[in-house]
């Protein structure tokens, strides 16, 4: 209501990239950086740097560059590195800039689609689940890497391992649910609660498969019904009414 009555435009929605009624949305970059992003470390150097901080060749990861032979990764590396110069100089998103990220990606997607399509998204969604969620930690984003001290690197792979146990028991709870008649309602052997929980998962799944970047927090909402599948795994049976 609020946005109808001030910009006259009907948004039930916040806009996938923020931006105000009217506002031109420039989609060159965030296509190019989906023909290669997954991990959190890019969100955090290269995603959030574009349109008021500098982006550095180095932070790209190598698929970045990957075009299918060594002469062509090459060329791919200083055509990325000329346009990040140019970009750099103001670090501006202008549609002169965005039109070169939106070449570079769209010749990387004719190159490999399903990559794009499929192989990246799925990665992302399964970076954003099983990532050890120490990003608000003083703890670095690439905390696997060599100058990460020895102590913080087990303590974000000790995060990582009880994250995925998470995932394990509420899989091995999901199925204890569906195979215990006791713990389903009206005599059904699975319940439509647990059928409905686990939906939610995948919409939820769905819906992050469509984003450019991957951020843990994207995640958090699974764990309640995580728990609760978690749960079934070591409920008890009641005993009978004497």
């Amino acid at each position: 209501m609020r946005n109808w009555k001030t910009f006259h435009v009907l948004q039930p929605l916040a806009p996938r990239y923020a931006n105000d009624p009217g506002e031109p949305v420039l989609r060159g970059f965030p296509r190019w950086y989906r023909t290669w992003a997954i991990d959190f470390a890019s969100t955090d150097e290269v995603y959030w740097n574009y349109n008021g901080d500098q982006i550095q060749l180095d932070d790209l990861p190598t698929r970045a560059f990957h075009a299918g032979s060594p002469q062509a990764d090459e060329d791919l590396r200083a055509r990325t590195a000329a346009l990040l110069s140019d970009y750099n100089l103001t670090t501006t998103a202008t549609p002169q800039i965005d039109a070169r990220f939106a070449s570079l990606a769209a010749e990387r997607i004719h190159a490999h689609p399903l990559l794009f399509y499929l192989g990246l998204p799925l990665a992302r969604t399964v970076d954003m689940m099983l990532r050890p969620r120490v990003e608000m930690m003083n703890i670095p984003d690439e905390w696997w890497s060599d100058p990460v001290s020895r102590a913080k690197r087990s303590f974000a792979a000790a995060y990582a391992t009880l994250n995925l146990a998470y995932f394990v028991l509420a899989f091995a709870g999901f199925i204890a649910w569906r195979r215990r008649r006791w713990l389903s309602f009206d005599g059904k052997k699975f319940s439509a609660l647990a059928a409905a929980m686990a939906a939610s998962l995948l919409l939820r799944s769905a819906l992050l498969l469509t984003l450019d970047n991957s951020e843990p927090r994207y995640t958090l909402e699974f764990f309640p019904v995580l728990f609760v599948f978690a749960g079934a795994l070591f409920a008890v049976r009641p005993r009978a009414a004497s």
